[in-house]
């Protein structure tokens, strides 16, 4: 009898836990589904905003069809180190721009650029990205331009 009365128990525990368990799965798939309409609609507003020429999620450039500030920055940099000679590596998103040496595994002339940079008066981290912001207008990129590109000048002369 205790045998028969445990395999019960033991069974009714099972259709408990069992329950649960799919009334959990049946309660994550409507969540998952809710989720996916909202991002369906997320997505639908950003393409609308894009498409209507209000939006910031452009792929290239402002409303007006010219390059961002960090384009241009990114642009810039790769002309001049390839004006210098120098092979130099220009990534990251325009708002986020980064420059780094082809080798330099150290990042050792990294350091050095970065250096005559300020020199310059450019300050620009020589291991990490760069942070543009709507306060770098174009006089403000073509200041750092100008001292990025005789902080190329200072270091192919080094090379």
């Amino acid at each position: 009898m205790q045998a028969r009365l445990a395999r019960s128990w033991s069974a009714l525990r099972y259709d408990l836990s069992t329950r649960k368990a799919l009334d959990n799965a049946s309660r994550m798939q409507h969540e998952h589904e809710r989720l996916l309409q909202v991002l369906e609609r997320v997505d639908q507003l950003r393409h609308d905003r894009v498409h209507a020429g209000g939006g910031r999620h452009r792929e290239r450039g402002d409303r007006l069809g010219r390059p961002t500030a960090g384009e241009r920055l990114q642009q810039g940099l790769r002309e001049q180190a390839r004006s210098h000679g120098l092979d130099v590596t220009v990534s990251g998103p325009p708002q986020l721009p980064f420059l780094s040496f082809a080798d330099d595994p150290q990042q050792q002339r990294a350091g050095e650029w970065a250096g005559e940079c300020v020199k310059h008066g450019v300050y620009l981290h020589p291991y990490h990205n760069w942070f543009m912001s709507t306060a770098h207008d174009d006089a403000s990129i073509d200041q750092a331009l100008a001292g990025t590109d005789e902080a190329f000048r200072v270091i192919s002369g080094r090379v």
